[in-house]
């Protein structure tokens, strides 16, 4: 039965979310799990007279039921349409093509404090300033704004990407901490994202009060 089974990749697929799909798909089918079998064959990864041990199963089997489960034909079909640009329906406009975010605005009272907090202890490379008005650091190719206002605005929080291991947002924590920085609870993992991935948080604010936060995905150990 060689063919396509659903209508498309579901919303907000990823590659490597479905990779994991793909993966823990051929662990169950290894282990003779009867639906796990029955996804293969009915993809045509498996025969319908054959067990998952006779020949073994490789990963590439459980990724062609995969890709047929999200309507391609092959993996590498599924993996070129992930790769292109979401398309508009009839009657819709085009969607934008936002590559990311360009640049992040904090409002500061003391643009002191602000460099020496975001160049020093966040160790964050100074870019340029503007004398009495605002400094800018990069941020991983973003540009963050700090912006004098003789008083502080509501802000949202902004998560800062670590090393993605439980060990980086605890070294990162403690460093603040023990340097004084005003600290949330010790680092935690909040949830396990769609990605199968741990979600761990830490918070921590800068000498203005705004909430800033480290955050790291952490595999999961199988």
């Amino acid at each position: 039965m060689n063919e396509k089974i659903d209508a498309g990749i579901a919303p907000r697929a990823s590659l490597e979310h479905l990779k994991n799909q793909a993966k823990s798909l051929l662990k169950l089918a290894r282990e003779a799990n009867p639906h796990a079998l029955a996804r293969l064959r009915r993809a045509g990864s498996l025969p319908e007279s054959s067990a998952a041990s006779q020949p073994p199963l490789q990963l590439a089997a459980a990724q062609l039921a995969v890709a047929r489960e999200n309507g391609c034909s092959s993996w590498t079909e599924l993996r070129r349409t992930l790769d292109q640009p979401p398309t508009a329906t009839p009657g819709e406009a085009a969607p934008l093509s936002i590559l990311g975010i360009n640049q992040v605005w904090l409002d500061c009272t003391d643009l002191d404090a602000a460099e020496k907090f975001y160049g020093g202890q966040l160790g964050l490379k100074k870019t340029g300033h503007v004398p009495g008005m605002m400094v800018i650091f990069d941020c991983g190719g973003t540009s963050l704004l700090l912006g004098l206002r003789p008083e502080m605005r509501p802000n949202s929080i902004l998560y800062f990407r670590l090393h993605d291991s439980v060990e980086a947002v605890q070294a990162a924590y403690n460093r603040l901490k023990a340097a004084g920085v005003k600290v949330g609870d010790s680092p935690h993992c909040i949830a396990r994202n769609w990605n199968g991935r741990d979600v761990w948080l830490a918070h921590f604010h800068d000498p203005a009060g705004n909430q800033l936060a480290f955050k790291v995905d952490v595999p999961v150990a199988t």
